[in-house]
């Protein structure tokens, strides 16, 4: 069957079919097919349903990450792909927004990755990228002009971020631009080739110093059982760095319980994946505030007298957009053409491998 003639409600009810698979939940599974039986214009199989929603690069990736345990489900491969459409469509609706006056727009974007145990910080360490986005103007503007024109910019905030970020290693992309003057260490022209529209040149990287940890967001976790009840019980503590005025966004945090057969209570609702016993708590937005958030969960064992062990190291994921950890700012300062660079800058963080260690208390 031609994958774009399928319809809404037969992919709903492959979804709705293979949701129900997943879950073991093979007497209503028995019934839905009774009431509603596979034809041939049904979608009868996963490699089908992938193929009908898109998402086959996806699968591809999370194949990839099976060594890690991290395998997504077509739920989770969906909301990434929802995500990845949702950036395309901000950075389109961004480059309209420039077309008339702009080819290309500097950006900024850090992954900031950690490691705790509890609340005891293990391991930092951040990575920035200063790029250039070529908005969809660029080839109408530029494409008859030999050689493109270049422009200057001036990382802004530098020295106040010198001690703290290791600028003087700082990897300048020697192809498209370099240091306009000795005596000015951070200010720059480049000069930049069309390429595709949306993509993004790489002007300089740089990483944070050892001994420096701007951590964006706190995550202390909790875990204790109760051997009458046969249940465990995880309370984690979230708390956005207060400094972070516009808080952060899309927070995910993931733990893995082993022996745990079901989630029997969680404050605020959380999703459980009982095929890799698996639970997940998504906040939209997290404001800087002084007392922390209170997340918890109980959760029983897998079978009668048994607890659920101790959670792996939690996966924590969160993102924020209009704002840095360094606060730095590539400014155009100059254009040898009007339309060249927007004065408009992007900036963003987000979240690398950032794992929190569970600290256990006490059994009752």
């Amino acid at each position: 069957m031609d994958q774009e003639d399928v319809s809404v409600d037969v992919l709903a009810a492959a979804l709705v079919r293979e949701w129900l698979a997943r879950k073991g939940l093979r007497e209503i599974l028995a019934r839905l097919d009774a009431a509603r039986p596979i034809d041939a214009t049904d979608v009868s199989t996963r490699v089908a349903l992938v193929a009908a929603l898109k998402l086959e690069g996806f699968v591809r990736r999370s194949r990839g990450m099976v060594q890690s345990g991290e395998r997504s489900t077509l739920e989770q491969l969906l909301h990434e792909r929802n995500q990845v459409t949702r950036k395309l469509e901000s950075l389109k609706a961004l480059g309209d927004r420039y077309a008339t006056s702009s080819s290309f727009q500097l950006g900024v974007e850090e992954i900031v990755s950690a490691q705790f145990n509890g609340s005891k910080l293990v391991s930092f360490k951040a990575v920035g990228e200063v790029h250039a986005l070529q908005l969809p103007a660029a080839a109408e503007n530029l494409g008859a002009t030999t050689p493109t024109p270049s422009f200057d910019f001036t990382l802004e905030n530098a020295e106040k971020t010198q001690a703290r970020w290791n600028l003087p290693s700082m990897q300048v992309n020697a192809r498209v631009m370099h240091r306009l003057l000795d005596t000015e260490p951070h200010v720059f022209r480049a000069r930049l080739c069309l390429g595709a529209e949306g993509s993004k040149v790489p002007l300089m990287r740089y990483e944070s110093e050892a001994n420096w940890a701007p951590i964006p967001l706190k995550v202390i976790p909790q875990w204790s059982v109760d051997h009458t009840r046969g249940k465990g019980r995880l309370i984690v503590l979230v708390l956005a760095n207060p400094n972070l005025k516009q808080g952060l966004r899309h927070i995910s945090i993931h733990a893995v319980v082993p022996a745990a057969e079901a989630l029997l209570v969680a404050e605020p609702p959380a999703g459980w994946y009982g095929e890799r016993e698996e639970l997940i708590w998504s906040i939209d937005r997290l404001h800087p505030e002084t007392t922390p958030r209170k997340l918890m969960a109980t959760l029983r064992g897998s079978s009668p007298g048994s607890l659920p062990q101790t959670p792996q190291p939690l996966r924590v994921f969160f993102s924020c957009d209009g704002s840095t950890l360094t606060n730095l700012s590539p400014r155009p300062t100059a254009s040898d053409e009007g339309r060249v660079v927007s004065s408009e800058v992007l900036r963003h963080f987000a979240s690398g491998k950032y794992e929190v260690a569970v600290t256990t208390k006490p059994a009752t």
